[in-house]
């Protein structure tokens, strides 16, 4: 594994849309989203391939992505204040 680019993730597919609301109902906060023209290159939905990391370090998802955001979310609400 030294060296080697690897996704983490817990390997099912999520929409940048679908983040956004997972993001705008932890942090209790309306997130306004400016929609441009998609380009050729966009990504819509983030789907990580986590074979490699499975293989290489046996690494299986313990969380959600909505456990584990919220997880980190709680993390950086409770620890704002330290340097």
């Amino acid at each position: 594994s030294n060296g080697e680019c690897i996704n983490i993730g817990t390997g099912n597919p999520i929409s940048i849309l679908q983040l956004v609301d997972a993001l705008s109902l932890l942090s209790k906060q309306k997130i306004c989203i400016k929609h441009e023209s998609p380009r050729s290159y966009d990504v819509r939905t983030r789907y990580p391939d986590i074979s490699k990391v499975k293989l290489l370090l046996n690494f299986n998802p313990n969380y959600t992505l909505a456990q584990g955001l919220k997880k980190t979310f709680n993390w950086f609400y409770e620890n704002r204040y330290e340097n």
